[in-house]
């Protein structure tokens, strides 16, 4: 996804840049293998709980299905107060 979002900002003469992030590690590693030479992208192996930064634009994709209801819950609450402008989610299962 962060590679589809560059290529469509970078389109658009959008400056961007873009910090992916989950928690696993393998697919960190796979995802550092995609973005490969973009200088805008950026992909770390974190909890959104842990990130001190404030983004102007968070996906979540593919999330929800990994947690309990309570766990959605906490994520959304700290998604949202990690965002300036906009929290956009899919992928509900």
């Amino acid at each position: 996804m962060p590679v589809y979002l560059a290529e469509k900002l970078k389109q658009k003469k959008i400056n961007y840049f873009i910090t992916g992030i989950d928690t696993n590690a393998q697919v960190i590693s796979l995802a550092k293998n995609e973005v490969g030479n973009y200088q805008n992208i950026n992909v770390v192996c974190y909890k959104l709980n842990d990130l001190v930064e404030r983004f102007d634009i968070a996906i979540a994709s593919q999330v929800f299905h990994h947690l309990s209801p309570e766990e959605a819950v906490d994520f959304l609450k700290t998604a949202y107060a990690k965002v300036d402008k906009a929290l956009i989610i899919f992928g509900f299962n």
